[in-house]
This record gives C-alpha cells, structure tokens and sequence, in this order.
C-alpha cells in the first residue's frame, strides 16, 4: 500500500506478480533476493514505475471500500440463491 515493490517466492500466494509489474517472483536463494534488490534499487525508472503499480494494485485490490462491496455482492449471491451464480461451482 505505500508502493514497495514486491519480491516473493513462487510458492507464494500472491499472482501476477511481474503480470502486473508489481514486483519479482524468485525461487528460494538468497542471492536472488539481493539480486533482485540491487535491480530494482539500481533502475530508478524502474522502480518508480514499480511503486506506482504496487500503491494502484493495493488500492484497487485491498481498499476496504473494495473488499466491502464484494463481501456484500457474495452474501447476495449466497442469500438469493447459489445455484444461480457465476461465481460458484
């Protein structure tokens, strides 16, 4: 949410990562880790362009306004009948 861009680990649950140019995803070596960071610290355009994706992508994904409506339109969904949704099987 403050723009630090990401690196996780593959079996890490967040996706998308370089998709949506948030971050890097490694494997689990150090060296990657301090690779990695030396490539985002040493790029300044890069990183800027990093930060501004990662504060959006927090914003749009996170944003409690966000989350509240899809946590109302999921309780509809359940409520008004599940066998009619698109969201689940």
């Amino acid at each position: 949410a403050s723009g630090l861009p990401i690196i996780v680990t593959k079996e890490c649950k967040v996706e998308n990562v370089e998709k949506n140019k948030i971050g890097y995803h490694i494997n689990h070596d150090p060296k990657q880790i301090i690779e990695k960071f030396q490539f985002i610290m040493s790029d300044h355009k890069n990183y800027h362009i990093l930060s501004k994706n990662c504060f959006d992508f927090s914003k749009s994904n996170f944003d409690i306004i966000n989350i509240t409506k899809e946590y109302r339109k999921n309780l509809i969904e359940i409520t008004s009948g599940v066998k009619y949704s698109d969201n689940w099987i």
